[in-house]
């Protein structure tokens, strides 16, 4: 199975796409449910849907430390905390990109439809727009472990 995982900005790395390794992504909708259950009187909300939380998108993954020769010199386009720093200090009304495709045919993980959510009428986009909420670098002090620093990022659908 080939996995092809990159996050995009026209102001980080000349606007080149940056590749995430050795990755695992998680995918999570929520929907805003009204109405909560009262203890004694209601078992269930009684009230359907009231809108939904925007889709977060949990991406796990690890860089070999030694692909990169400097701290502010990315590895050919391959994710590393310079870049994270610099995703994540955007200030610009251009939204990062996520691409995801998978499999032997590519398909792509989907994004925001246009015209937004609807029930019955999404056409779902082929790119993601996103910022990051949060990123943690982790990483062992053996020699070993220090050689793969482990990376998590949490990315917030957006449009």
């Amino acid at each position: 199975m080939v996995v092809d995982i990159k996050l995009t900005h026209p102001d980080v790395n000349g606007g080149d796409a940056v590749e995430l390794q050795g990755v695992k992504v998680t995918y999570a909708w929520g929907n805003l449910v009204q109405g909560k259950p009262i203890i004694g009187i209601g078992d269930i909300a009684e009230k359907g849907q009231n809108g939904f939380e925007n889709p977060i998108i949990n991406i796990n993954g690890v860089w070999d430390i030694d692909d990169q020769t400097n701290l502010n010199t990315p590895a050919d386009g391959l994710i590393c905390q310079k870049l994270l720093v610099d995703f994540s200090t955007l200030r610009s009304t251009t939204p990062m990109t996520l691409s995801i495709h998978a499999g032997e045919n590519q398909t792509e993980l989907g994004g925001r439809p246009s015209g937004g959510y609807s029930s019955g009428a999404n056409t779902l986009s082929t790119t993601i727009s996103v910022t990051i909420k949060e990123f943690k670098i982790m990483f062992g002090t053996g020699i070993k472990e220090g050689q793969r620093w482990d990376y998590s990022i949490t990315l917030v659908e957006t449009y």
